[in-house]
């Protein structure tokens, strides 16, 4: 009785440990497919490929691909609610994706944060992951893009956006200003292999983008159990 009382122990906190590593937010199918298909501009979704994620696969193709664009909700290792919207070309097919899907393996697999770093970082030394070597574009023009990194230190909606491949590109390499939330002067993310140089789009396409998916931004409210403002980092 002992035994099985330390086994059941065992489980439940073995259970315990691996529900609180999956943080990743979980959206219904359909909304996530929207989701998914709102970072594209409208003449591109109807043909674009579409993942959704699963926790018990990661990242899923439900959709193939007929115009060289597929698009997905990409998850942040560790960060249950940040969520982007992300859609790629052709050249991020064949050098972005594979990274992007691997990484929702470790994530339901329960990897720490950092682990996942660190094997990401040596999937590219050892040629598992590879960096774009001609110009791509990746669009983000999702109204409801909760990146990781803001002001507030915290997950923050961020303008829509444009991506272009800029591997290993840094602000100085290009004689860019500090990036400025707010601002909109183009600026490098990340850095080394997958870094991108971001183009936000102005205040009246905003406007419009919020528009056109209003009906999809009180979807995911309801998801997260606020108004998209409350995720707002406030203009000074």
């Amino acid at each position: 009785m002992k035994y099985f009382i330390v086994l059941l122990s065992f489980v439940i906190t073995n259970a315990c440990a691996q529900t609180k590593n999956l943080k990743t937010i979980k959206f219904p199918e359909d909304l996530e497919r929207d989701i998914a298909l709102s970072a594209l501009p409208e003449h591109l979704r109807e043909n674009a490929g579409i993942y959704i994620f699963n926790e018990d696969k990661g990242y899923e193709l439900i959709k193939e691909s007929e115009n060289g664009f597929t698009t997905m909700v990409q998850r942040i290792p560790g960060m249950d609610n940040a969520f982007v919207p992300v859609a790629y070309d052709s050249i991020g097919q064949l050098h972005q994706v594979k990274r992007i899907l691997q990484i929702g393996k470790w994530i339901i697999k329960g990897l720490d944060p950092n682990e996942i770093k660190k094997r990401v970082s040596k999937g590219y030394k050892d040629g598992t992951f590879s960096a774009p070597t001609q110009l791509g574009i990746s669009y983000m023009l999702s109204p409801v893009n909760m990146v990781p990194r803001s002001p507030l230190g915290k997950p923050a909606i961020y303008y829509p956006h444009y991506m272009i491949y800029a591997p290993n590109y840094v602000h100085d390499d290009l004689g860019l200003p500090n990036f400025d939330w707010h601002g909109y002067q183009p600026f490098i993310n990340n850095s080394g292999p997958h870094a991108h140089l971001i183009f936000r789009v102005g205040d009246d396409e905003v406007e419009e983008i919020r528009e056109e998916h209003k009906d999809l931004i009180v979807r995911v409210e309801k998801i997260l159990g606020k108004p998209l403002s409350s995720f707002e980092v406030p203009k000074e």
